[in-house]
């Protein structure tokens, strides 16, 4: 209960810092999200009253606990590009880069569990030293210039897929879903490398431990071993960095949705930024922010769950 308590504790003070910091600093960067709005020919007097209408004459501190006072009511503001509320024009936008991170995130378990079990099953064998100069090429390779690749490859020469045009989730779901493959390849490859060179190197170290030397006296094949025994055991110092590979594939994302044209958080951000759309800037930036600390979190319970033996207090 105790470290529920301080973890709550610390998650609030966190996500109050952050929004403190993400507040201050698109307030004073240059730019001038009303004059960007009526465009260059706009005359000083509409900017000036355009911006007494958006609150951007009142001081940094007022505007800044209107803000989070409204904020922690569910209300985000009004994007100053499409004059909506920010919750609204973010809903399906948090929906698409929600589904491309959970597909990122099932291909990166599925493949660098199977991977890494593969490896450490023959020491040094064939399929050992070829997952590792696999897992060595793909660490090197930025999601982005990957994603770059897919496009080139399946999109424009084998056109199983067309780009620039991510489907509709709620017109067509199964194209969408068929879509986000490629993306969420580009994402996840890069993190399987390094997670099944991480989990083997795991695996490994356990393997050599004495209880599976016991567990091998009794007959279990090392499959079983593997399964049942050496896997649950190599999972724990695995978990914090599966923690950050987790919240990275969310951030991550960004640059990925802007190969593939996607209408995620991740393009909304840059273009938010680009247009000094500050209330839809601070909501996306809160948003990373609080998956960071969930994942975390999250981390720290799992701990506990694998090994019992491990007190949060």
């Amino acid at each position: 209960m105790r470290f529920l308590i301080k973890r709550s504790i610390t998650l609030l003070l966190t996500m109050f810092l952050v929004s403190v910091f993400s507040f201050v600093v698109f307030q004073i960067i240059p730019g001038d999200s009303a004059a960007l709005k009526l465009g260059l020919n706009a005359d000083a007097a509409s900017i000036e009253a355009l911006r007494e209408s958006m609150g951007l004459n009142k001081n940094i501190l007022i505007r800044f606990i209107d803000w989070l006072t409204s904020a922690m009511h569910g209300d985000f503001g009004t994007s100053t590009q499409y004059s909506m509320p920010v919750t609204q024009l973010l809903k399906q936008r948090m929906e698409i880069t929600a589904w491309l991170a959970v597909i990122s995130i099932l291909l990166i378990l599925a493949a660098s569990l199977l991977l890494s079990l593969l490896a450490s099953l023959k020491e040094d064998g064939w399929i050992d030293r070829l997952i590792i100069i696999l897992s060595q090429t793909f660490m090197s390779v930025p999601p982005f210039f990957m994603g770059i690749l897919l496009v080139l490859v399946f999109g424009i020469t084998l056109h199983w897929f067309q780009t620039g045009n991510c489907p509709d989730p709620s017109a067509d779901f199964t194209g969408f879903i068929a879509f986000m493959i490629y993306p969420a390849i580009a994402i996840a490859l890069p993190k399987i490398a390094m997670t099944a060179k991480f989990l083997r190197s795991s695996l490994l170290r356990e393997k050599e431990l004495e209880y599976v030397r016991t567990a091998k006296s009794k007959g279990s094949s090392n499959l079983r071993i593997m399964l049942y025994h050496v896997l649950k055991n190599a999972l724990l110092p695995v978990i914090t960095f599966m923690g950050m590979v987790i919240a990275d594939v969310f951030a991550g994302s960004i640059i990925v949705e802007q190969v593939f044209n996607i209408p995620g958080i991740g393009k909304t951000l840059v273009v938010a930024i680009s247009n000094r759309d500050f209330p839809v800037v601070q909501t996306i930036v809160l948003y990373i922010a609080l998956l960071v600390i969930v994942i975390n979190f999250i981390v720290d319970v799992l701990y506990q769950w694998i090994d019992p033996r491990i007190k949060m207090d």
